[in-house]
């Protein structure tokens, strides 16, 4: 079960020390996200909730850091943006994580200050988030360290 989790660097950090994190916040690719993106394609589904997770991150720490895992985590059933939540998160479960490029670090900046105190579904029709939304992530194994 794939899940995309938001993550500060210091809950990485935690992880790569061995912490397990719980009731970790995530974006699944559940039917609801489907929906609410009119997508029924699994890969475009996981990729849809990796970019909600991504605007998660951003405005939680101004940053998109996004850790892709396999674990059991639970859907809200009425989160139309793939909200779910993992019980319990391992350094193990992380298959991956997600960063932007550190030549990105303006878009970024200026994502993070347009959708300064906006929930995720506001955010994300902010022109400077979806600008941001047009750089692709760069993927790194769970061992590579967080640049």
């Amino acid at each position: 079960m794939i899940v995309l989790v938001p993550l500060a660097r210091d809950e990485w950090a935690a992880l790569r020390s061995g912490a397990t994190l719980t009731d970790v916040g995530a974006h699944a690719p559940t039917p609801a996200l489907g929906a609410t993106f009119d997508l029924d394609d699994p890969e475009e589904l996981e990729r849809a909730a990796l970019l909600v997770a991504s605007v998660a991150a951003l405005l939680r720490t101004g940053e998109r850091l996004v850790a892709s895992v396999d674990a059991p985590y639970v859907a809200d059933p009425a989160g139309r943006l793939g909200e779910a939540r993992v019980p319990a998160l391992r350094l193990a479960d992380v298959s991956a994580y997600f960063v932007d490029d550190p030549q990105t670090a303006p878009v970024v900046v200026a994502a993070a200050a347009a959708a300064a105190g906006l929930d995720v579904d506001t955010a994300w029709d902010v022109p400077e988030v979806q600008g941001l939304l047009a750089h692709d992530l760069l993927w790194h194994g769970a061992s590579e360290p967080l640049a």
